[in-house]
């Protein structure tokens, strides 16, 4: 944090505050009330802050993403009937009242939830009806609201093992255990996603109702995992593939490790 605390999750869910000289501050499961009638425990698979926000965010075994507040850990609202499990998160703040909040899942996919008007849109997710004393925003609500919109790219043959967006460069970085696709930069939106929005506004102004019909079919299909263009991405193909990375924009290289116990250092335009 800010002010050099570090904040430590465990997976059952019990979270701590620690200072710079390794003395904890504070610590409290979140978890408790929404264990109570389960017979096996809930579990957290990453933990990311949203500090414009004054929350965190946890991502869970049952498929959801959980909001909290900061200062009370009190819970806020989730995001429930994600397609997989999120195994590790990434938020960023990118302009006013704007965010993107990312996860990789069990599937190789990378998926992104671009927010406009954050604010209003946790205020509404607030609001909605609770699930196990939490208040639940489907993910299908999601990508239909005005204000949000969900990307779902397929990037990894494996399970994305880190993923971290990169605001100054404007790129997502993640990586796995596959070779093939150890490391990867990616766009967020993707001339995938540009030239499909382009192709219906042509097809609304020929042939209105042709338009609408594929306009439905695309919001059944929200969730469906697309490829991004090769000049939409870099790929890094690398022995035992990454277990985790760092980016530098200052000295423009990127530091990876992974299961054959070599720390290697890329240059991030030439993947070899």
């Amino acid at each position: 944090m800010s002010d050099g605390t570090f904040v430590v999750v465990s997976q059952d869910g019990a979270i701590s505050f620690w200072n710079g000289a390794m003395e904890l501050k504070r610590t409290r499961s979140v978890m408790v009330d929404q264990n109570t009638s389960r017979q096996k425990p809930k579990w957290i698979t990453d933990f990311i802050l949203m500090p414009q926000y004054n929350k965190f965010i946890l991502g869970t075994g049952d498929r959801e993403i959980q909001f909290y507040e900061l200062s009370t850990f009190e819970p806020y609202c989730q995001i429930s009937g994600l397609e997989t499990t999120p195994l590790k998160l990434a938020y960023c703040a990118t302009g006013y009242d704007e965010c993107l909040i990312i996860f990789g899942d069990s599937e190789g996919c990378i998926n992104i939830i671009i927010i406009k008007g954050a604010g209003e849109t946790l205020r509404t997710w607030k609001k909605m009806p609770k699930t196990d004393g939490i208040a639940s925003v489907t993910l299908e609500k999601v990508a239909h609201s005005p204000l949000t919109k969900f990307l779902r790219w397929k990037v990894h043959n494996d399970w994305v093992a880190e993923v971290h967006y990169y605001d100054e460069i404007r790129m997502i970085i993640s990586c796995s255990n596959n070779e093939n696709t150890a490391l990867v930069i990616g766009n967020t939106v993707g001339s995938t996603h540009v030239e499909s929005q382009l192709r219906e506004i042509r097809e609304m102004t020929k042939s209105p109702d042709t338009a609408e019909r594929k306009a439905k079919i695309a919001q059944q299909n929200y969730a469906q995992a697309r490829r991004h263009l090769d000049n939409d991405q870099l790929v890094f193909r690398i022995h035992k593939g990454v277990k985790t990375f760092d980016f530098s924009k200052k000295k423009n290289v990127i530091v990876t490790g992974g299961m054959d116990r070599i720390v290697r250092i890329w240059n991030p335009y030439v993947p070899v």
